[in-house]
């Protein structure tokens, strides 16, 4: 119940994070730490067996997602605004026709009338027939959301491995009744699923291509030919988008589900999973009344916090210049290309 329940709240907080953001670059890390929190909570379960039929239930109910979750979706939002429209209607019923007017109804009846011609013109093949399995945007849709799930695979053992080494500070397993023996259990079973979940995974790409019509495999490669002949190191960093896709899907699309967006994606919900064990920590502390804010040592490790994150900043840019760290294909004759770009407007 509580994992349909988390699904329900899902969809609500998907909508609204895109509505806000407006990119789904943006939005992939926020709805993979929503996910990350749902699965957190069955650690809750009474004993192993629990958790592993509702963990199993979860995967189970994702991957029955990414197949029906647009069809069921329009259904709902269909049926809203059937019910919409029908209130709408009988109100306008019930009002006088003097009070309402009959210009408004005019008006009314002439849009019914454009839209009826529209659909007609549809039909007929003038505009366009809605048809998506021949478009980019659904399968970018999907696939970030199945990167988010599998960043969350590998990034499960590590959260396991600090649950067992921070087990009195971070609390959670003590008020989930787990004991540091029944830990292990849990660690080795999450470095199983690593193992055996991307397979489950292609198999649903298959089910996705055969269903919908998409064609994963031939975007998926020629996403990792754009990457592999990219212009600069960081993907990010190129100005050339594509304005055939939605805006708010062109930087996914940018960055080509490489090893670069997975890395994006990991520091982001990294920082947000440590924002929450932080508090965690702060609000399971021995002394309740405590307030970093108020500790005379507040400001010196702030600073020191500062200072040691722009010295590991300039020693890991260091560290992937020499180890050459995706060094672009034609890095030895980039700099033509770039010298001719420069001069072409004589500037």
């Amino acid at each position: 119940v509580i994992i349909l329940f988390l699904l329900v709240i899902g969809e609500v907080l998907a909508l609204g994070v895109e509505f806000f953001l407006q990119d789904a670059i943006l939005v992939a890390p926020v709805l993979a730490g929503f996910n990350f929190a749902s699965q957190l909570v069955t650690f809750g379960a009474p004993d192993f067996l629990t958790f592993l039929l509702s963990y199993f239930f979860g995967v189970a109910l994702a991957l029955f997602q990414r197949i029906y979750q647009n069809y069921y979706l329009e259904l709902i939002g269909s049926i809203f605004v059937f019910f919409y429209g029908l209130i709408l209607r009988t109100a306008k019923k019930m009002v006088p026709r003097y009070i309402s007017g009959a210009a408004a109804q005019k008006k009314s009846d002439e849009i019914t009338a454009d839209q009826k011609e529209f659909k007609k013109r549809d039909v007929e093949g003038v505009a366009d027939n809605g048809e998506t399995h021949e478009s980019v945007e659904p399968i970018l849709d999907y696939f970030t959301g199945v990167c988010g799930d599998s960043m969350l695979i590998y990034y499960f053992p590590f959260l396991v491995y600090l649950l067992m080494q921070y087990r009195v500070q971070i609390y959670l397993p003590i008020a989930y009744l787990i004991r540091q023996s029944d830990m292990v259990i849990y660690m080795f079973f999450q470095l199983m699923m690593c193992v055996f979940e991307p397979i489950a995974d292609a198999f649903n790409h298959f089910q996705n291509e055969q269903f919908h019509g998409w064609k994963i495999y031939e975007y998926l490669v020629y996403s990792r030919y754009r990457f592999l002949q990219r212009e600069t190191r960081w993907k990010g960093m190129e100005s050339s988008l594509d304005e055939c896709i939605d805006e708010n899907l062109r930087r996914v699309d940018q960055m080509c589900f490489s090893s670069q967006f997975f890395m994006m994606m990991t520091f982001h919900l990294n920082g947000m999973v440590y924002v929450v064990l932080a508090f965690q920590c702060w609000l399971r502390s021995s002394n309740p009344t405590y307030n970093p804010f108020s500790d005379s040592a507040f400001f010196i490790i702030l600073i020191y916090l500062i200072a040691c994150y722009f010295i590991l900043e300039w020693v890991i840019f260091q560290l992937a210049v020499r180890l050459k760290l995706w060094k672009i294909k034609h890095e030895n004759t980039a700099w033509h290309m770039l010298k001719k770009d420069e001069d072409e407007w004589d500037l």
